[in-house]
């Protein structure tokens, strides 16, 4: 589960950090000086404006540029590369983006945005102006982003984002998000639904201050499925799916999980506190791996067998990353 939330973790520093200023700028910039400057110059002009109005956090170069003036108005790069301090660089094989004609006619990030072969996988990204539902004092412009996103490979994203882990696996996902594109407050996912294909867990060690380190088996899944949504630091896991029948491991998980707001303006989430209700079965090959760290936290109750295996079966809270975990009887 600590894989599961640092991921999330890590996709919302990457995905909101700056966004709104990026998208502002390739956007319309591109647009008007397309017709002041020779194509050559482009990239060079672009990343300036991009590195200028970040104070040299994103750096961003291109090798084509077309624009359509007919039908999908909007603007098409080719091998786009890009780096930023909190991830490593990479090379999309095409962008491309659609603004709203309210867009460019009110200088609002709104439309749609295409990337081909980031992460070897597809993503689309739909930003429109949200309609609030009630009046607030706070008149914070917030925006509706719809995000689709297709066979992303998880080694390429574990790169991406640092990641101690070694982990792979391909990647589909489907979220609703509502959000200040400046960061003036925490995002909120109404919908987020992550297909996980092919995953596979390498044999890690967590370390733990003060504590001995929890070594945890290397784990292979046929399919991964979580449902659930994100709303006022916390995490709500409606549904997750763990396994197939061939698998060692097959269950279910639900709960939720409490972040703390940290970094400038308090505007990342940090794992604080959990509650997670677990239903697995697992064949004896696995059991024989996990038993003897799970029974360190008192566990092994919860361990009871079955035809082909054990099922464990057990609630578990916890008030952070590095604080031990406590297991219940879930009933």
């Amino acid at each position: 589960m600590q894989l599961i939330f640092g991921l999330i973790r890590s996709l919302f520093r990457a995905f909101f950090k700056n966004f709104g200023k990026i998208f502002f700028v390739l956007f319309l910039s591109i647009l008007f000086i397309f017709f002041l400057f020779p194509l050559n110059e482009l990239s060079d002009l672009t990343s300036q404006n991009i590195s200028k109005i970040t104070q040299n956090q994103f750096h961003v170069e291109f090798e084509t540029l077309k624009l359509n003036l007919f039908s999908d108005f909007g603007i098409q790069l080719g091998n786009v590369y890009f780096e930023t301090p909190h991830t490593s660089p990479q090379t999309i094989s095409e962008f491309l983006a659609l603004p709203s004609f309210s867009s460019i006619l009110y200088k609002k990030p709104q439309g749609k945005i295409k990337l081909k072969g980031f992460l070897r996988g597809d993503i689309e990204i739909e930003i429109a102006k949200h309609k609030e539902d009630n009046s607030s004092e706070k008149k914070i412009e917030r925006h509706l982003i719809s995000v689709e996103a297709s066979r992303i490979d998880l080694k390429e994203l574990k790169r991406f984002l640092f990641r101690p882990e070694n982990f792979s696996g391909r990647l589909d996902l489907s979220s609703k998000i509502i959000a200040n594109l400046e960061i003036q407050e925490p995002p909120e996912i109404q919908e987020l639904i992550l297909n996980i294909k092919n995953f596979e867990l390498a044999q890690t060690t967590i370390e733990q201050p003060g504590g001995i380190p929890i070594d945890i088996p290397g784990i292979k899944l046929s399919e991964v499925i979580i449902k659930g949504r994100f709303s006022d630091n916390k995490l709500l896991i409606s549904e997750m799916k763990i396994g197939k029948d061939s698998d060692e491991v097959l269950g279910t998980l639900n709960g939720s999980v409490n972040f703390t707001s940290i970094g400038r303006n308090n505007t990342f989430p940090m794992l604080n506190k959990y509650d997670i209700n677990l239903d697995l079965k697992m064949k004896k090959s696995f059991y024989d791996k996990i038993y003897l760290t799970l029974s360190v936290f008192n566990a092994g109750p919860f361990f009871r067998p079955i035809s082909g295996g054990f099922q464990f079966k057990t609630k578990i809270t916890g008030a952070g990353p590095y604080t031990i975990p406590r297991f219940d009887a879930y009933k």
